[in-house]
């Protein structure tokens, strides 16, 4: 799945939750843009609440006239939590605290699943932190990931904190999958310590939740996902090898390059480095996603760090999809290059096309440069071999774009 495909699905898993479906029953949705199933949610939440608001207004208003105690055992006992989290969106936010401290966790955990935070957001600030982390506990026990996502918008600092205290790496995710409102997950990952980060890291390998992690990373700003980045990078093999495994077999490169592009040159080296990475068909995915869509900018820092034969592999896939292009992404994609000063470039080029007879598309793409790029690659032609210049430029005549070549065709033609 890409990145979009990947938001979707987590917009279903929380619409079925709302609805008390399997999340396999809407599994259709995930076809659907994830703004459109987020409104869709909360429509379907509005639409639950708006139905009864009256009754549930007179019925708050009557919580007022007896005692906390009984008001609260009415609640639990009668009620239930299904209709105290309807009777919650109305209640003054002070008689609410004070109700939820005479109830026990294990329904208030049942009434969190089934509240609209939205509409009880003074009430989740207000309440002890140390309540809040007892029903978290509950819910994490339960794996509620729905819920407490949900909430941590409306949790103080403190409360999440204390959140933290009695929740699982793998927990954390989970929730951080389904969690509401990027910044939310900033504020999250900036009250983590950097060990617990790195547990969290590790939990993504052993609890194969990679994905979860990838999304994590796709959905924060880029200085916090580059460091975050530069953390993984300082795990061992067999955790970069999964991030790699699963961004292959899930098609996540689109969440991966952007996190290189921010990474430190250390840690971009540390992932340029591994095996896993060199291989042919990861290599083919990761130039397929970055020219087919917006990372290309985000893998051509990694270029220059892989190993020389990697680099022309990666340069061998651009050729080969070059026919697939237009030429005025062709022209930017050279353009991303040649900023960078990647001199091997134009070389890498001509070898691919030499060592998997491309010379077509090889050629094509230059022909499609113009004259200003063209001359800018004049330098880079020079440092061709005499024998490839000459075979280049025989390709050349023979599909008579020797003449299209501007500039390049004068150093090819001296070969």
């Amino acid at each position: 799945m890409s990145r979009l495909e990947l938001k979707s699905k987590a917009e279903v898993i929380k619409l079925a939750r709302l609805l008390s479906e399997p999340p396999e029953r809407l599994d259709y949705l995930e076809r659907l843009d994830p703004v459109e199933l987020a409104v869709l949610r909360d429509r379907a939440t509005d639409a639950q609440y708006d139905a009864d608001e009256d009754r549930f207004k007179r019925i708050a208003f009557a919580s007022r006239l007896l005692p906390l105690g009984l008001t609260a055992f009415i609640a639990e006992n009668v009620f239930g939590a299904l209709l105290c989290a309807r009777i919650a969106g109305v209640l003054d936010t002070q008689h609410a605290i004070d109700l939820a401290d005479r109830m026990p966790a294990h329904f208030l955990a049942h009434l969190a699943v089934e509240l609209d935070p939205r509409r009880c957001s003074a009430i989740i600030a207000g309440m002890p932190p140390e309540q809040i982390a007892e029903v978290a506990e509950v819910l994490g026990r339960r794996q509620e990931y729905v819920a407490m996502g949900r909430f941590v918008g409306h949790m103080t600092d403190d409360a999440i904190r204390d959140c933290l205290a009695v929740l699982e790496e793998s927990d954390l995710l989970r929730i951080s999958y389904v969690l509401e409102g990027d910044e939310g997950l900033e504020r999250v990952i900036g009250l983590m310590s950097r060990e617990r980060l790195r547990r969290a890291i590790r939990a993504a390998t052993d609890e194969d939740l990679w994905p979860e992690a990838l999304d994590l990373l796709a959905r924060v700003s880029g200085g916090l996902a580059g460091k975050l980045g530069d953390l993984a990078a300082q795990e061992d093999d067999r955790h970069l090898d999964a991030m790699v495994h699963t961004a292959q077999s899930e098609r996540l490169w689109d969440a991966v390059l952007p996190v290189m592009r921010t990474m430190s040159e250390a840690g971009r080296r540390r992932f340029a480095q591994l095996r896993s990475i060199h291989q042919r068909d990861v290599l083919a995915a990761i130039v397929r996603s970055a020219v087919g869509g917006d990372s290309w900018r985000d893998l051509l820092p990694l270029v220059p760090l892989l190993p020389r034969e990697a680099q022309a592999r990666v340069w061998s896939e651009v050729v080969a999809m070059a026919e697939t292009l237009t030429p005025e992404r062709l022209r930017e994609l050279v353009t991303q290059a040649l900023e960078l000063h990647l001199d091997h470039m134009l070389p890498d080029v001509i070898d691919a096309a030499a060592s998997a007879n491309l010379w077509r598309p090889a050629l094509r793409l230059l022909t499609v440069l113009g004259p200003d790029l063209q001359g800018r690659l004049v330098p880079y032609a020079w440092t061709v071999s005499e024998n490839r210049r000459s075979e280049a430029a025989s390709h050349a005549r023979e599909l008579g774009l020797l003449p299209q070549l501007g500039p390049l065709a004068d150093v090819l033609g001296k070969g």
